[in-house]
């Protein structure tokens, strides 16, 4: 099955409806699904390629790259890929051109994207996704994913797991006795003997079953499925998945990104607008403002003899992206845009698109975009404004696609 030169996706007729695999890559799923939201999907997805120009020899092999990365088995590539096509797509629905790494006199450095807004100056638009995983943890969390995939091919009508983890595992589990075990135990269970102990005593009075491998404990728990549910096979016997509370420092990661592309890019002849798409969850605005602006501190006077606070005052660390003890920095850079959680599937769930403003440049961007939420610094304070959803801008109906309807 080859691409269709004019597709992302393969050309053939689809009867897999089978729920995506914990190493499944994401590219994978959303070729081989039947499932009719994943249909639109890819019939969305094509569209906004369609509109990816391809004109000129330069743009035929801008094209074949992009489709080469969005199919990438590597989960950054593929989702890099999609972000710049999500943004090709925001901008033109905005109604602006755009030019794909467009050469650059006197230098070799080509941007992802020139735009010209219909209203205002002209920006390059560089995009880089922030995922805030080391490779050690993204080699962590695939040896994980190998362990899920196996158990939820065990085979039982009458229960799923609920699963905690602890840890992560620093050589690859042995899946298969993992699965063994969890078989010949689910095998040996009543449902309604189980069903009265969860009512009875909770998950203290409720069979566990607990394995530890090289830094990583897992501990799973039958959950009996209601009566007229167990006449057919669970298809995922995993239901839940537990993890351990950890600390993310979106705030770092988010600053890194901004700061790695201000040294790349320099050089240019144009102001730039740097596009982020954080995929830590736990990333909020007052972490992106922190990364920009330098971490938030509160200074404290108080009467040494009384212990009383005589005043409190709010100030920011030289430490963010456009801060420094040496004064502002990256000025080159004169926006951030700043998207959480963006994947294939989550473009209605967008809930924060928002161009952060950089208050120290001599010449402030200057762009008809007032249709994305902005944070506009004035008298030395940032203004929220409000916006559109990627969802309005792009015409995307707010359901859209409807995922885990099947055909």
């Amino acid at each position: 099955m080859a691409p269709a030169t004019d597709s992302l996706f393969d050309a053939y007729q689809r009867t897999d409806d089978s729920t995506a695999r914990y190493t499944e890559p994401t590219f994978d799923f959303l070729n081989r699904s039947s499932w009719r939201s994943v249909e639109r999907m890819r019939a969305v997805f094509d569209e906004w390629f369609d509109r990816y120009p391809a004109a000129a020899e330069d743009s035929k092999r801008e094209r074949r790259d992009l489709r080469a990365r969005y199919r990438s088995r590597h989960g950054r590539n593929h989702h890099g890929a999609f972000f710049e096509l999500f943004l090709h797509e925001l901008f033109l629905r905005l109604g602006c051109g755009i030019d794909v790494h467009p050469e650059i006199t006197g230098t070799s450095v080509r941007p992802d994207f020139r735009v010209s807004p219909p209203n205002g100056d002209r920006f390059y638009l560089e995009a880089t996704a922030v995922t805030g995983a080391s490779e050690e943890e993204e080699a962590a969390a695939a040896r994980k994913a190998v362990v899920h995939d196996a158990i939820n091919q065990i085979e039982t009508n009458n229960f799923i797991l609920s699963m905690s983890e602890r840890g992560t595992p620093a050589t690859p589990p042995r899946a298969t006795n993992i699965r063994r075990v969890l078989q010949r135990e689910l095998d040996s269970l009543d449902p309604d003997e189980v069903a009265v102990l969860w009512e009875q005593g909770g998950d203290a009075a409720v069979p566990a079953w607990t394995f530890k491998h090289e830094g990583w404990e897992i501990t799973f728990q039958p959950i009996p499925k209601k009566p007229e549910a167990r006449n057919r096979r669970t298809k995922q016997p995993i239901g839940c998945v537990v993890g351990e509370a950890d600390w993310v420092d979106g705030a770092s990661s988010v600053r890194d990104a901004v700061t790695a592309k201000g040294k790349h890019l320099d050089a240019l002849d144009l102001p730039l607008v740097v596009a982020v798409n954080t995929m830590d969850w736990a990333t909020e605005r007052p972490d992106v403002m922190d990364a920009l602006f330098g971490k938030e501190a509160v200074t404290l006077r108080y009467n040494r003899r009384t212990g009383e606070v005589l005043n409190e005052e709010s100030s920011r660390q030289p430490n963010g992206a456009w801060t420094s003890t040496g004064g502002p920095r990256y000025t080159r850079i004169v926006a951030v845009l700043v998207v959480q959680m963006l994947t294939s599937s989550s473009v209605c769930a967008l809930q924060d698109l928002r161009l952060y403003h950089n208050p120290y440049v001599s010449k402030p961007l200057y762009a008809n975009l007032t249709r994305i939420a902005q944070a506009v610094p004035r008298d030395q304070q940032i203004t929220f404004t409000t916006g559109e959803s990627a969802s309005c801008i792009l015409g995307l109906p707010k359901d859209w696609p409807v995922m885990g309807q099947k055909k």
